[in-house]
Parts: C-alpha cells; sequence; structure tokens
C-alpha cells in the first residue's frame, strides 16, 4: 500500500479541555500510537511540516481558510468537504474528539484520508478556542481569516470572512469574493484551484 502523507494537527491545548477517556493520556507517543494510519516517524515529519507549512504560509500568505465540522455530521458529508479542502488549501477543523477517544479519531482520518494520493497533503485540526474566537455555534460554518501575529504592545484585530449553512466550499469563497472583507484573498484561493 503506498504511504500517504498527511498534514494532521492536534491542539493539545484543546485536547486537556475536552473529553477523554483516563485511560488514554496525552502523551506524544500515546497520540501517535492512536494514529495507527501512521507510523511514528511519518506522523512526526508530518508535525514538522505542519509547523513550518504553517510559518510559512503566515509569511507568505497570511490567509488560512477553516471548515468547521463536527463528527455527528452524517460521514459522506465529512469525506466530501475534506476533498474539497485539498482543493481550496483549507483545514477541516472539530471540536473535541469523536465521543472523546483518538481511536474514534484515528478511524475518522483513515475514512477521509483513504482516497489520498502519495503527494496529497490533508489538514485537520481540533481546536476548542479557534471556534470561540470566530464565535461558530452552527457546523459547518467556513472562515477564510487574515492572520496577523498581534502583541500587547501593537495591538492589531485580525480580519475575516464567515458564513454558515449546508453550502460548498467554493460557494462560501464565491460569496467572500462577492461581498467579503477579504474579496481578493477569496479570488485569488478560487483562481489558484481552477489552475488545478
Amino acid at each position: 500500500m503506498a504511504q500517504k502523507k498527511l498534514l494532521f494537527a492536534l491542539i493539545l491545548s484543546s485536547l486537556i479541555n475536552g473529553p477523554c477517556h483516563a485511560n488514554e493520556g496525552f502523551e506524544a507517543d500515546n497520540i501517535i500510537s492512536h494514529l495507527g494510519a501512521i507510523s511514528k516517524l511519518q506522523a512526526r515529519s508530518a508535525s514538522q511540516d505542519f509547523e513550518s507549512a504553517e510559518s510559512r504560509s503566515l509569511d507568505e500568505n497570511p490567509h488560512l481558510l477553516r471548515i468547521f465540522v463536527s463528527n455527528s455530521m452524517p460521514r459522506p458529508l465529512l469525506k466530501a468537504y475534506s476533498i474539497e479542502a485539498r482543493k481550496y488549501n483549507g483545514a477541516l477543523v472539530f471540536k473535541g474528539l469523536p465521543d472523546g477517544s483518538f481511536k474514534a479519531m484515528s478511524e475518522l482520518v483513515q475514512y477521509l484520508s483513504a482516497d489520498l494520493d502519495q503527494e496529497e497533503n490533508f489538514a485537520i485540526q481540533i481546536d476548542d478556542e479557534v471556534f470561540d474566537k470566530f464565535g461558530v455555534t452552527a457546523v459547518p460554518t467556513f472562515v477564510l481569516s487574515q492572520e496577523r501575529e498581534c502583541t500587547e504592545a501593537i495591538g492589531c484585530q485580525n480580519s475575516y470572512d464567515k458564513i454558515s449553512g449546508n453550502i460548498g466550499i467554493k460557494a462560501a469563497l464565491e460569496k467572500f469574493a462577492q461581498s467579503g472583507e477579504l474579496k481578493e484573498a477569496s479570488a485569488k484561493i478560487l483562481q489558484e484551484a481552477e489552475k488545478q
């Protein structure tokens, strides 16, 4: 079986605050072992790739596309969003683990990444805080944000466009391109996806 490259980000702070079975722990080796589809070396490599890609994207392209979803959504719908997210360079964002279980999350990741080519990237985040940051109370919600580094001395406000509803990622980006705060970024993402 061809090895698949996954970009899989676990936000540990959200895991600590979210539900988890007591016997599953939070140590890196425990997390890695529950991702049965990825070897330890691959998981560490994917983590390093994500960190370097994230720092590059904040320097070169400070716009991030997030698709807020829930493990309670039908699996075929999650699959459709994962395929479309790859095309538009977006990340699926979950709030906590399915049933509080790493094993259930691993099974969901295997399902969503089953058709990945060797060179394809797939981004998933588990991040309770970003749900609060953008005021996400319903799924699916689509957020295109301009991420800037802010300090207490130099305050700044990050710009973003947000829409909720059972629409596709392309439709959300088209709406942002028509009347959003980040019109140019949305249009650029759509143009780049059309070139593929």
